[in-house]
């Protein structure tokens, strides 16, 4: 990513630097170098605390002008030697003159693989082993002046940056051609270089030079283009941004545009001092040597990612925000454009915050810094709370186990819950927006508020669904009956209110009146000799089984026995049928 530099943060003592004024700066990953008045600064925090390195570490000096590292090892450019640390700062050796450098005041290190350049006041000393041993390379090498104030190399192309001009080698330092205001340049004092590619920046005295075809011409920009003062001390380049380190009351000047026009940023926007000794970019943040601080930019914040990813309109929903470049005490939330409330960061990567209310839909979440605000996006989404506005069927038993239909607004597939009395209605399953079903938990008889609820939230309190107590039968009147059937039964009990069905013997009693909770009257079917259970079925469900009636078989009629007068008259009958056959017979014979 391409450094844009908005507003900035300032390291000081503070913060563990060795001096305020810090002269030159170097950053890898986390790692933060600053070549200060007081000893070499190291940040392993990315800037937020320094442990500073002086003369009882090994430097030659205390007073270091740059700094370069790679990996652990570590280059402090002093005003009394190169000082080489291998691991990580902990200690240095230091290289002066009598290992070959021009002179044992040392304003700018590069090293590029394995060989390291010195810019000293006595001329651009080079080594190839390690600094064990340095060549120094004067204007008899064709530098424009032994006082080297920078240098840069890429591959075997070296830039110094001297009092005479800018000198650039294509042989890895044996000789130089010399580049001045007659190619150009604004002035012949160059005080640092940079090089992408075939193009060359050279700060001056007197401008920013730029160079597109290998320093053979230049194009020079000054404060008409933007820059806080002429007189420009250090330079760096990445893609088409370059920085500018400029003196006096100048400042930062910042170009998106390779170098046409450029921002100037001072103490206004959060500089140590509009003095800017050098600078240096790493990804996007921007590191300026001031002559009060350290002085970081404060990247924009983005965000990545909102847990959860919705929430209801009326707002109150804790979302956790993922991102970068979040600060604490410093930051502030939108979502949808209304302030999220009690925002608070946990680490540069995570903040929380609770929504406000908002319209249904998609809704950005914008986090701002001093260093901006991320751009806009679609990672929260406002839904709408549920309605309901019917349950079928309206009532079940007290044990549960009623599926039921719900009907209301705003259901959602896969992230819907019910809970009907404080319940949960389990195996929910949304069909649609509008409907859906699930199967009622054992409850307390009487109303009971059926509540979905989403993302959105939940629901009104309703009394949309009745627990209806089982029936219980406690005696029937008669106790038995006829095997025909047809004899009117009382049902004694309770909860016999909305009795949807009664049956005796498993069949079904015919006429049911139900006069009361208690009472309820039928008229029996037909059924088989011996008792019988009578079952009352209401919405809350059926009594236990029992044998509360009793199904009698019928009696088949007899003759009645004749009476003794009555026994008489059959006698005097059959005399008289006697008599009367005896005479025909007589008669006949």
């Amino acid at each position: 990513m391409t450094a844009q530099a908005q507003v900035f943060t300032n390291k000081t003592t503070a913060n563990g630097l060795g001096s305020n004024s810090v002269l030159g700066v170097y950053a890898s990953g986390s790692s933060v170098y600053a070549a200060t008045n007081g000893g070499l600064s190291i940040s392993s925090d990315g800037g937020t605390s320094f442990t500073n390195k002086t003369t009882a570490n090994g430097l030659g000096s205390n007073s270091v002008r740059g700094v370069y590292a790679s990996g652990s090892t570590i280059y402090a450019a002093t005003n009394s030697g190169l000082s080489i640390s291998s691991d990580g700062g902990t200690s240095f050796t230091n290289y002066t003159t009598a290992n070959g450098l021009g002179n044992n005041i040392v304003r700018g290190v590069f090293v590029s693989g394995s060989t390291i350049y010195a810019a000293t006041e006595g001329g651009l000393s080079i080594s190839s082993n390690g600094g064990t041993s340095f060549t120094n390379y004067t204007t008899a090498n064709g530098l424009g002046h032994n006082l080297v104030w920078g240098v840069y190399a890429s591959g075997s192309t070296v830039y110094a940056a001297t009092q005479g001009g800018l000198s650039i080698s294509t042989n890895g330092g044996t000789s130089f051609t010399n580049y001045t205001t007659a190619n150009g340049l604004v002035d012949n004092t160059v005080y640092g270089v940079y090089a992408s590619g075939s193009t060359i920046y050279a700060a001056t005295n007197g401008g920013l030079s730029i160079s597109s075809d290998g320093g053979t011409s230049f194009t020079n920009k000054t404060t008409a283009n933007g820059l806080g003062s002429n007189a420009v001390l250090g330079v760096y380049a990445s893609g088409s941004s370059v920085y500018a380190a400029t003196t006096n009351t100048g400042g930062l000047s910042i170009s998106t545009n390779g170098g046409t026009s450029f921002t100037n940023k001072t103490t206004s926007d959060g500089l140590g001092g509009n003095y800017v000794k050098g600078v240096y970019a790493s990804g996007s943040t921007v590191y300026a040597a001031t002559e009060g601080g350290l002085s970081i930019s404060l990247d924009p914040p983005t965000a990545t990612a909102v847990s959860p990813s919705s929430g209801s309109t009326a707002g109150g929903t804790t979302i956790t925000i993922t991102g970068t470049n979040f600060v604490t005490g410093a930051t502030t939330v939108s979502v949808g454009g209304n302030t999220c409330t009690s925002p608070s960061v946990s680490s540069s990567t995570s903040m929380t915050c609770t929504t406000p209310a908002g319209s249904a839909g998609t809704a950005s979440v914008l986090v701002t810094t001093a260093g901006g605000t991320n751009s806009a996006n679609s990672l929260f989404t406002y839904v709408a709370a549920p309605t309901v506005t019917s349950v079928s069927p309206t009532s079940g038993p007290t044990a549960g186990g009623t599926s039921i239909t719900i009907t209301g607004t705003n259901f959602v597939t896969g992230a819907t819950t019910v809970s009907i009395g404080g319940n949960t209605c389990t195996s929910p399953s949304v069909s649609s927006s509008t409907s859906m079903t699930c199967t009622t938990p054992a409850g307390s008889a009487g109303t009971a508020s059926v509540l979905v609820t989403t993302a959105g939230g939940t629901n009104s309190a309703n009394t949309l669904f009745t627990y209806v107590a089982a029936p219980t039968v406690a005696s029937v009147s008669p106790t038995s009956g006829s095997t025909a059937g047809g004899t009117t039964i009382t049902i004694t009990g309770t909860n016999l209110t909305g009795a949807t069905g009664i049956t005796v013997g498993g069949s079904v009693c015919t006429g049911v009146t139900v006069t009361s909770a208690t009472s309820a009257t039928c008229t029996t079917p037909a059924g088989s000799a011996g008792t019988a259970s009578v079952l009352v079925t209401t919405p809350g469900g059926t009594n236990s089984a029992n044998m509360l009636f009793t199904y009698v078989a019928s009696v088949s009629s007899a003759a009645p026995i004749p009476t003794l007068s009555e026994w008489a008259m059959i006698f005097m009958a059959s005399l008289m049928g006697i008599f009367a056959f005896v005479r025909l017979r007589r008669t006949l014979f």
